[in-house]
């Protein structure tokens, strides 16, 4: 009889034991951190509250008065590529439809970094597409190289 109490008390601690992790892990998803309130701060605190870009090479490009301070960026197929975009003289954004890649709209000295897909060569369209930004000039081409 003491021998299967054992057994019986040995298999509920173990078991115990076992559902532990669970429980730690459920309770420090029970408390998020709450998203940042951009309606609530200036441009250049949002963006200290992004998340940070991790990449081999970073490409500053400036958007102000219709046009970039880039017309072409050049980068080899896997290369770790991210784009630190600055906006300046107004509001601006940085755009590549078929990489997916897109900035939020920045007012003056806002910056926002996004990385930059580089599987795939090819020549690639970025503009800003805030009004006819596009249409007055504000665009290049990024070419990823084989």
């Amino acid at each position: 009889m003491k021998k299967l109490s054992l057994i019986a008390l040995s298999s509920l601690f173990f078991a115990g034991c076992a559902l532990l992790p669970a429980k730690q892990s459920q309770q420090q998803t029970q408390y998020p951190t709450p998203p940042a309130q951009q309606s609530q701060t200036s441009p250049s605190t949002q963006v200290e509250q992004k998340k940070e870009v991790k990449a081999d090479r970073v490409v500053e490009v400036i958007g102000k008065s219709f046009t970039y301070n880039q017309k072409e960026i050049r980068v080899k197929k896997g290369e770790s590529v991210a784009v630190n975009f600055t906006s300046m003289e107004g509001l601006h954004d940085f755009v590549i439809d078929e990489l997916n890649v897109r900035t939020s709209k920045l007012k003056d000295d806002a910056s926002e970094m996004v990385m930059i897909p580089t599987d795939k060569p090819g020549k690639y369209a970025f503009y800003c597409s805030v009004g006819q930004h596009r249409q007055m000039g504000m665009e290049g081409t990024l070419i990823v190289e084989e």
